[in-house]
């Protein structure tokens, strides 16, 4: 038997044809554009036994995305809800899909290009055109959302709940976008004043003072006043 696969401009395109043991047959190839495209089935006798039409659309190019957004290098704070975007138009035809990591994914190392364990990827993975991950400070992913803002464009959505640097990753095709193993750091958030123990608040109203030019004081003025 043999496979001719023909393409859209006529010509011939290289098939594997691959025998599988319960003696069904597997047929492998790699269209290189868009198109529609034709797999005739010859048999022994040269007679044609059937013909399966397929249309072949454009992989999403992982050097055309873009991803922006103050959460993506630079400091963000601990506990504090913060995102970042997206931005796939200039990617290809789309429309294109997005979701992040399964949390099994990132512990076994599944995410093609990142660290050297090359491990399997979560059963539960769902197939989408891009995966995103943000991964905290003792290599445990952080919990992400994604949503889809229209035209090409999704919002990665995250809150870190760990102090220390953070990797955000961005995979189109099960290829990294370049620059897109982004290095953060998660800092402490600070403590407003209403939540700050009596004598820190105390201790900075002193402060205060102590730097005020006399003329600003007047001696009505209570310098301290603490209740019950």
């Amino acid at each position: 038997m043999q496979v001719m696969c023909v393409g859209p401009n006529g010509e011939l395109i290289p098939v594997e044809i691959i025998e599988n043991p319960d003696g069904s047959i597997s047929i492998k190839s790699a269209p290189g554009m868009e198109g529609d495209y034709v797999a005739d089935i010859i048999g022994p006798d040269g007679k044609k036994l059937a013909s399966i039409p397929f249309h072949c659309e454009p992989q999403i190019d992982a050097s055309k995305i873009k991803v922006g957004g103050d959460s993506v290098d630079g400091v963000v704070k601990k506990d504090r809800p913060t995102s970042f975007e997206v931005d796939t138009s200039d990617a290809g035809k789309g429309p294109y899909t997005a979701s992040p990591y399964e949390p099994e994914t990132v512990r076994n190392g599944g995410i093609p290009g990142i660290g050297d364990k090359n491990g399997p990827k979560s059963p539960g993975e769902e197939d989408t055109d891009v995966k995103v991950a943000v991964i905290g400070p003792n290599g445990e992913p952080v919990d992400c959302t994604v949503v889809d803002k229209g035209d090409g464009v999704f919002d990665v959505q995250y809150k870190p709940t760990k102090e220390g640097p953070h990797k955000v990753i961005v995979v189109a095709n099960d290829d990294l976008v370049p620059g897109m193993l982004s290095q953060l750091t998660c800092s402490p958030t600070a403590m407003p004043a209403s939540a700050r123990p009596l004598d820190q608040v105390l201790n900075l109203r002193v402060s205060w003072l102590a730097n005020q030019e006399p003329s600003r004081l007047t001696p009505s003025e209570p310098v301290m006043e603490i209740s019950k």
